[in-house]
């Protein structure tokens, strides 16, 4: 085998002392364009989904709570990351996997095992079943109707913003890619790996917390427009909260809503999420049950 194709699509178990279950004597990967698990080509496909991932569980849940407007370069970037993990399905139909020490090479045993194992869970994830629901919005949703037209359509957009979260699972991906991986990292002692896994996963799960906070907080509606943080003024008589942006959240939150009594809306959307992130934190490390008291009964 050539050398320089063995490092892209690794050797076959025959030239590493294995038994594979191919026993054709033509090489498999020119025949059916398998790929190595720990290949160049996978390993480098592998370390882009783990940046993409990274950047989606920390982006998707910040722009869904706290960008409210549309913007096409976000589009066109939501596009870009369902079309790579669409195709990560693929790849991984044609990625050869071991087992106790055995490289498998066939596709049909390939496709059981994935099927088997992590099919499902990257399915629900990385089909974009907004798409089905609302399309891909090229265009800004609601621009070109009427008033009411563009209300009913910000509102279903709204609804589902939730469908999105389903794209969160992929982080899962990032387990399997560390178990991967986790051999190249043997100067770490499994103490310094365990510490880090689990700083990890809680700043994850408290940014996540912090946005779901804040997003559920936004999503009422009232007949009465008195009830809402537009009307709310702290006591100095200054208003609680100002439209940044044209993003309409006054209307939207209720004036006993913590982010309204807490004066929160009156700022960017970082800060939003500064100040969410630390009443998550400090529910988390049971400091408190948040900024500021609940008011009201559910």
């Amino acid at each position: 085998m050539n050398n320089n194709a063995a490092e892209v699509f690794g050797r076959r178990a025959s030239d590493d002392g294995d038994n594979s279950k191919n026993k054709n004597k033509k090489s498999w990967w020119r025949r059916v364009g398998i790929l190595h698990p720990n290949g160049k080509v996978r390993n480098s496909w592998d370390g882009i989904a783990v940046i993409l991932v990274c950047f989606l569980s920390i982006s998707l849940p910040f722009r869904l709570a706290f960008i409210d407007q549309w913007s096409f370069a976000l589009t066109i970037l939501d596009l870009f990351l369902d079309l790579f993990f669409l195709a990560d399905i693929v790849l991984n139909f044609r990625t050869a996997y071991l087992d106790d020490n055995e490289l498998i090479v066939n596709p049909k045993e390939i496709a059981r095992h994935y099927a088997r194992g992590w099919l499902l869970l990257d399915v629900t994830s990385s089909v974009p079943l907004d798409w089905f629901f609302v399309g891909i919005q090229f265009d800004e949703p609601g621009s070109g109707e009427g008033t009411a037209e563009a209300a009913n359509v910000t509102s279903l957009l709204r609804i589902f913003k939730l469908v999105k979260l389903l794209r969160l699972l992929r982080i899962a991906r990032l387990f399997r890619y560390f178990s991967r991986w986790e051999d190249y990292f043997t100067f770490l002692n499994t103490h310094t790996k365990r510490l880090f896994k689990m700083s990890t996963l809680v700043a994850m799960v408290t940014h996540w917390n912090a946005c779901m906070q804040f997003m559920l907080a936004t999503q009422e509606r009232f007949a009465d427009e008195s009830v809402s943080c537009a009307a709310a003024v702290d006591r100095n008589g200054l208003p609680l909260c100002e439209d940044i942006g044209g993003d309409s959240l006054c209307s939207q939150v209720h004036h006993e809503s913590w982010i309204c009594r807490g004066g929160v809306l009156k700022y960017n959307a970082f800060t939003r999420w500064s100040w969410s992130y630390f009443q998550a934190m400090g529910q988390l490390f049971g400091i408190s049950i948040g900024l500021w008291q609940p008011q009201r009964n559910i």
